[in-house]
């Protein structure tokens, strides 16, 4: 049993008894002070109204009592009564059904009814015609955002049971089933193109969105975007929408829309929804024009001043968030845990220039670095279509989930992002190399795709990545035409640190810290990597790409802690331990490229065998070899120079030495180079 109209601070008894002298016995008592669904006030709230379900037999009359009135229909109700509710939508129609039968529920002579807001003002009311049917109601409007009341009861005490439930606001829905044309009826449900009195939607899981329109310009009444949906008005075509355009986004993903075309809409009903995680810093931008940062209400917000490297948080709820530049953002889970973020405005369109960037080096100065944003609601291609100016050619995008800055160099079109694509609505930094820097933000380059990782074109890349304590890091090595062994800031790319908690991997060079290393193609080196943790741990090392390389180059990750080394082209993992306390140089990376001038193609004699094992390295020579044995390291010092025995295997042990060697065997004749490694 339950009451909804007690009096706080009264005085309540309860009373309980049993019926038969032979049927006393012990009994538990159970009370809460939570209203459930048996009330008008504990009624279970459907939060989504969009073509939803409830599980199978989730509900059910048995325990619930009579509550408020019986609805005109009904038949000696209220009995049971069960209550939902739910916000409208801008389609302002509803359609739900109670199901039952089988796996549905067992209830039977069911009665339903909706109702305003005060639960009492009935709108419509819908009882069984057989004692084993599903009932329906379909109502149209409502006013988009009201809260209203769905009660569900059943006819008979035998008849209680369980049931399910079927909501849905009366959208037409695309399918995309055959391709990405607008104007083709079969990829909308029901085998018709809408009109300007549809509603549509576009769920996510589809294998086509709208992307052309061979048809009429398009009209329909109002448009919601699922996350993880796309949509493209394309050239020389027009979408208009009479009333909402509403562009969803959740942890999954996020809806995209490019207007190429003409988007005609009321942009006092538009908006667009950024997902934000709690507990971790978000880079963001405003994807609509004058937005205000009362939309971050609850949410710590910030911006960055290069000038004095500054971070200021943002307290005012009337702050601009100036189109094109970037904040940062924290959804705390105290105040909100996860948070949905939603800007309402007309949608960012045609070329668009960020806030001036400055330029100050120097102690004490941001050094260059500005943060920007992604103006558009959709994605951005960071590519050499950009008009820049003074800039370098590397952008940064902070990553919640591994805790790290990745990049992409638009020069190269290589990265530790993956790709060149910024999403929609998302905060990144570049770094000015001179005062006077801009950039223009092109239409063009908005996009919904991502693309492969790297061009099959591309050679001599190798990524590493590290994982551990729940986080990850990479960083990129590759080796091109044009490159120094100095920063190329054409080229390379800084190393920004994630979050504290995360591994931290990077090429060391000149006491600077490299994420993107790019080095001359065919040059040996050994390149120090720097590796830090925040928890003491195991942590995983893998390395990918390695097939771009040709298969004589030799590439082995020395672990200075463990005094090892790996081959990373037979065993591309290497499990560790790390600890907070370790030296910051863990490793070195050797690369060797077994080409001339160290291995002679036209050697004349081909009885000379040069090879290492450990410390020691072996040259067998021929009885007519007469000449000298030469070992080099990498830059070219001279670290032993013997006479060769002919006709003899000749050991030379290196000590207090690792790495790549060359070693030259030298007669009258003809000289013979190989590489070897030394453990």
């Amino acid at each position: 049993m339950g009451s909804t109209n007690l009096t706080v601070g009264d005085w309540y008894y309860i009373a309980v008894d049993n019926y038969h002298p032979s049927y006393r016995g012990a009994f538990t008592l159970c009370i809460d002070d939570a209203v459930d669904y048996d009330y008008y006030e504990g009624a279970i709230e459907l939060t989504d109204i969009t073509n939803w379900c409830s599980a199978d037999a989730a509900y059910t009359t048995v325990g619930a009592t009579p509550d408020l009135n019986a609805a005109s229909c009904w038949n000696t109700s209220p009995n049971y009564n069960r209550w939902f509710k739910f916000q409208a939508s801008g389609t302002e129609k509803v359609t739900f059904t109670i199901i039952r039968g089988g796996v549905y529920g067992n209830l039977r002579g069911i009665n339903v009814a909706l109702w305003e807001s005060d639960g009492i003002t009935q709108i419509a009311c819908n009882r069984y015609a057989g004692t084993y049917d599903n009932v329906s109601i379909q109502q149209s409007g409502l006013t988009e955002g009201n809260w209203y009341y769905i009660s569900v009861d059943n006819y008979h005490p035998s008849y209680r049971g369980s049931f399910s439930l079927c909501i849905d606001d009366g959208r037409v829905r695309w399918n995309g089933s055959v391709d990405n044309d607008w104007a083709n009826a079969a990829n909308w449900n029901g085998g018709f193109i809408p009109s300007a009195m549809d509603d549509i939607i576009l769920e996510s899981g589809l294998a086509n969105y709208p992307e052309t329109n061979s048809g009429i310009d398009a009209n329909v009444k109002s448009l919601l975007l699922e996350s993880g949906t796309k949509l493209t008005i394309p050239t020389g075509k027009a979408l208009t929408v009479v009333n909402n355009v509403d562009l969803e986004a959740d942890a999954s993903g996020y809806a995209s829309l490019i207007d190429n075309g003409t988007l005609n809409y009321d942009i006092s009903k538009a908006s667009y929804q950024s997902f934000l995680s709690d507990n971790q810093w978000h880079l963001i931008s405003a994807p609509v024009s004058g937005a205000k940062s009362a939309v971050f209400t609850d949410i710590y917000l910030k911006y960055f001043t290069e000038t004095d490297s500054s971070w200021t948080y943002i307290t005012s709820l009337n702050h601009n968030l100036s189109i094109g530049q970037g904040f940062s953002a924290w959804a705390s889970g105290a105040l909100t845990g996860d948070a949905t973020v939603n800007y309402t405005g007309a949608f960012n369109t045609g070329n668009q220039s960020p806030p001036a960037m400055t330029y100050n080096p120097g102690i004490g100065t941001g050094d260059g670095w500005n943060m920007i944003g992604n103006p558009f609601p959709s994605s951005i291609d960071w590519n050499t279509n950009w008009t820049t100016t003074n800039l370098d050619p590397t952008v940064y995008v902070y990553d919640g989930t591994s805790g790290q800055y990745f990049n992409w160099n638009r020069n190269t079109s290589l990265g530790t992002m993956g790709n060149g694509n910024i999403p929609p609505a998302q905060g990144f930094w570049v770094l000015a190399n001179a005062t006077g820097a801009s950039m223009t933000i092109p239409h063009s380059e908005r996009t919904h795709s991502t693309q492969a990782f790297y061009k099959n074109s591309e050679m001599n890349i190798l990524e590493l990545n590290v994982s551990g304590n729940n986080y990850s890091d990479r960083m990129i090595v590759h080796f091109a035409k044009g490159a120094t062994s100095e920063f190329d800031s054409e080229l390379d790319a800084y190393k920004l640190r994630g979050i504290d908690a995360a591994p931290q991997l990077y090429a060391i060079h000149d006491n600077a810290e490299y994420s993107m290393d790019v080095l001359p193609v065919n040059e040996d080196v050994i390149i120090p990597i720097g590796f830090e943790v925040g928890a003491e741990g195991v942590y995983s090392l893998n390395a990918d790409k390695l097939s771009s390389f040709n298969s004589n180059v030799d590439i082995r990750l020395e672990d200075l802690k463990n005094n090892n080394f790996t081959d990373l082209r037979e065993v591309s993992g290497y499990n560790f331990e790390a600890s907070p306390i370790d030296e910051i140089l863990r490793f070195k990376l050797h690369v060797s490229f077994k080409t001339e001038p160290f291995i002679s193609e036209t050697s004349k004699n081909n009885n000379i065998e040069i090879y290492s094992s450990n410390h020691t390295i072996f040259v067998q020579l021929p009885e007519d070899f007469n000449g000298n044995i030469e070992v080099y390291d990498l830059m070219g010092r001279m670290i032993l120079a013997e006479k060769g025995v002919a006709n003899s295997l000749n050991e030379f042990s290196i000590t207090n030495k690792t790495g790549v060697f060359v070693v030259k065997a030298i007669d009258m004749n003809d000289v013979r180079s190989e590489k070897v490694f030394i453990k």
